[in-house]
């Protein structure tokens, strides 16, 4: 009896992890999916923007086409804006 009950729990051990596998691939394809026709949406310059084309779309929703992240020690400093204008005689009136 004991160990009829220990095959049933395996059994549903195991069909639980079909079932979470199946889930998430379902879950991943629908992401995939929404980010596709997002990025679909968007017209030619905003991909531009954030440095894609339109032919790389399923890709990038694959997660097959990832942009390289920039260190943030790549980054040059912004330069440093001195105002010298006197605050009491205006260049313009």
């Amino acid at each position: 009896m004991l160990a009829n009950n220990a095959r049933q729990v395996e059994i549903a051990l195991f069909l639980r992890r079909i079932v979470a596998s199946v889930i998430d691939w379902a879950t991943a394809w629908h992401r995939q999916d929404v980010l596709s026709r997002e990025l679909s949406a968007l017209p030619d310059y905003v991909l531009k923007d954030i440095g894609i084309r339109r032919d790389q779309i399923g890709e990038v929703a694959m997660g097959h086409l990832v942009r390289e992240a920039v260190a943030p020690t790549a980054l040059a400093p912004a330069p440093v804006v001195i105002d010298d204008n006197d605050i009491d005689h205006p260049l313009a009136a």
